[in-house]
């Protein structure tokens, strides 16, 4: 476990009066650095057009988002004066060609970068040819437009900008081995997924429901708040990483209005590791994958590790250890008093989940097209049983095994008890949320906590 840095709480995803939201960019803040206390703040407005000022008032005709990018680029420096000690980025919820939305942002070059890759690249803003004069030409209508603009930012933003599919399987136009396109073509920049979704507090929550007159479908679903990628061990999640890819999971509140969406860190926290207070520091965090995400404020600190000797690796990293050796998980976390609901909270069990890890899937092969790992598997449920208190108000448990293979280990944790609660199968799996009947008391009620896998790779 590095020490030098520390866990940064923040927020990924919202919106404002620049694309759909109904709040002006401070009041976002405000609620995200004032009342909730997070220590960074991700914008992502939509592609596509604006047809509101940053306050609100209808414009007479729609901007192209390229243009009002700039706009909101003003608001962010400005707020960034404001909470000096926060830190802001500029980000976008591509409108992506072929497929629904990413979350992306670049951090290098503010005024352009951003601006020009969504003339280029996004979709819904297909007549405005209004650049073609600087040389900019579109690739904003396949799949294939797509990868390519994955590859553009791999090509030149890598270190320097990031990109993950956000609610990946609320319209099931993610295929796992489109996903696997993106991934190839730019490892370093398109490394992971919005795990649990916004609008938490919608009757159809996550507001997952199946778009373009396809019927409903078990995996264009919730299961506890979370997409069915996340959710499902041996799933499309565990296919990825049973690969060996370095593919993490993140979460944002998606705030749209306070009827339907929690506020930024009301309810939905991505905690990142950093070790430099920066813009720059944030993403290199982010792509590191020492990244956990909350519900409900379930757990407030998380420190997971795997070690071997003088070995130790830690949520993203890898460790590399001899056949047979003995070695370590360690996991401590701490609680809060009370959340922002006013409820006191416990953890009830975590879900220690491993997955062998194998070779890379090649496209054109079945198993590119395959969304399963049927190896990943629940190896130990730890309960107060297994743990232990120690004076700073840390829990602490350990489990010991005999290393053999390569695999990862992940982990998920619930306030929800196995066999008496009506929110998990009698596996403790989290059952499928209600269609068009959830409640904002169910979300308070139902609440989780995943983290980020360690890979242990055995020589």
């Amino acid at each position: 476990m590095k020490k030098a840095g520390r866990y940064l709480a923040g927020e990924l995803h919202s919106h404002t009066h620049l694309t759909d939201g109904r709040h002006t960019q401070e009041e976002l803040l405000v609620k995200a650095f004032d009342d909730y206390h997070l220590d960074f703040y991700i914008n992502a407005e939509h592609g596509g057009t604006t047809k509101k000022t940053p306050f609100g008032r209808e414009l007479v005709k729609p901007i192209p988002r390229w243009q009002s990018l700039k706009t909101s680029l003003q608001i962010i420096n400005y707020m960034r004066m404001k909470y000096e000690d926060k830190i802001l980025l500029q980000g976008l919820e591509w409108n992506v060609p072929g497929h629904e939305h990413m979350g992306m942002a670049i951090y290098e070059d503010e005024e352009n970068s951003m601006s020009d890759f969504e003339y280029i690249f996004g979709r819904g803003n297909e007549k405005d040819t209004s650049r073609l004069n600087e040389g900019l030409l579109k690739f904003n209508k396949t799949h294939e437009d797509a990868v390519r603009g994955a590859k553009f930012l791999q090509d030149r933003y890598s270190g320097k900008s990031y990109l993950f599919f956000n609610h990946p399987s609320r319209a099931l136009i993610y295929p796992i081995h489109q996903m696997r396109d993106f991934n190839n073509v730019a490892p370093d920049v398109c490394f992971g997924f919005e795990g649990m979704p916004g609008y938490q507090k919608k009757p159809i929550r996550g507001h997952y429901y199946i778009e373009h007159g396809k019927e409903l479908n078990y995996k264009a679903r919730t299961y506890g708040g979370a997409d069915y990628m996340l959710a499902k061990i041996g799933g499309g999640w565990d296919a990825l990483l049973g690969e060996g890819r370095r593919f993490f999971v993140y979460q944002g509140c998606d705030f749209h209005h306070e009827r339907s969406s929690f506020w930024p860190g009301e309810y939905t926290k991505t905690y990142v590791y950093t070790d430099e207070h920066s813009e720059l520091g944030l993403i290199d965090g982010i792509r590191s994958g020492n990244v956990y995400i909350v519900q409900g404020d379930l757990i407030k600190t998380l420190e997971f590790t795997i070690s071997y000797y003088n070995k130790e690796a830690t949520m993203g990293e890898e460790i590399t250890v001899s056949n047979g050796a003995n070695v370590t998980i360690a996991l401590r976390y701490k609680s809060p008093e009370i959340n922002n609901n006013g409820d006191r909270v416990k953890v009830d069990h975590i879900d220690l989940i491993m997955g062998e890890v194998t070779e890379i899937r090649e496209p054109g092969t079945e198993a590119y097209n395959q969304d399963i790992n049927p190896t990943a598997e629940i190896i130990k449920i730890f309960t107060n049983k297994d743990w232990t208190l120690d004076d700073d108000g840390f829990y602490s448990m350990t489990y010991t095994f005999e290393a053999t293979k390569n695999q990862y280990f992940r982990l998920r944790g619930t306030n929800q008890r196995i066999g008496d609660s009506s929110y998990l199968d009698q596996e403790g799996n989290p059952k499928m949320d209600p269609f068009n009947e959830s409640t904002e008391k169910m979300a308070w009620e139902n609440l989780w906590f995943y983290s980020n896998p360690i890979f242990l790779h055995v020589e």
